[in-house]
């Protein structure tokens, strides 16, 4: 949901930018799969070890025949915070009786009853970049997660990507503290002479308003903004309206 707003004159404003997150590319092919040249950090330093995206291809997900919440070889033993804000770090424990594998994998999916054989994941990252998953079978990821607008879910994988098999799925779900957290703020000109238009995005908010002042923190003054958004069916075509393992 985008929410804008039109300013005709001189505001002081004070925007926090999200910072972006760098992304690589990873296949399953280990000379690939190990493409970070440098390691990924979140604002306040920590860094993350689950950021690897790429399209995968969800209709090769299948579902292991064993596969339980509760037990079976392939455990998440613990997920922390499960409230959380955009941009908090979610730790990952888990844990297998099984051969640990360099295919073996952890993903995140919203929302947290999305179907993977539907859905690509928002992120995951391979269990064995923790240290001793591959002689203990024991490690934990941290993942990184802009406020989805919805819940959050963890599966457990082998096989690697191109074929990866849900072992198992975290009983514990995340949450965001508030779905309608104001997000992606920027200014844009309208193209009319000293006008420009502010926008942000939400979740539900059909009353938005936007507080402004001259003073940082100082907040008196307030102007209703207008709220529209777009449907999967508006999407220009395939692969944004569908599924695939296409870049967009």
């Amino acid at each position: 949901m985008i929410v804008s707003i039109l300013l005709s004159s001189v505001l002081s404003l004070l925007l926090i930018i999200a910072p972006t997150t760098v992304l690589s590319l990873p296949g399953d092919n280990a000379k690939f799969r190990r493409s970070h040249d440098f390691p990924l950090y979140t604002p306040n330093g920590v860094q993350m070890t689950a950021n690897e995206f790429q399209m995968i291809i969800p209709e090769n997900i299948k579902f292991a025949d064993t596969m339980t919440s509760s037990s079976g070889k392939y455990q998440i033993t613990s997920v922390s915070p499960l409230v959380i804000n955009s941009g908090d770090v979610v730790t990952i424990s888990y844990s297998t009786s099984s051969t640990p594998s360099t295919l073996d994998w952890i993903a995140a999916y919203s929302p947290a009853n999305a179907s993977v054989t539907e859905t690509v994941p928002v992120k995951y990252g391979y269990c064995d970049d923790s240290v001793g998953y591959l002689t203990k079978g024991v490690g934990s990821l941290t993942f990184n997660l802009t406020n989805l607008r919805s819940d959050v879910a963890f599966y457990y994988f082998s096989g690697g990507t191109s074929s990866g098999v849900v072992q198992n799925i975290s009983p514990q779900i995340v949450t965001f503290e508030n779905i309608n957290q104001p997000l992606r703020r920027r200014i844009v000109p309208t193209g009319a002479f000293g006008e420009f238009k502010l926008l942000w995005s939400s979740a539900t908010s059909e009353t938005p308003i936007m507080k402004w002042g001259n003073i940082s923190g100082q907040y008196t003054s307030t102007v209703n903004a207008t709220t529209t958004t777009y449907t999967r069916e508006q999407m220009c075509g395939a692969p944004a309206n569908t599924t695939g393992d296409d870049i967009i």
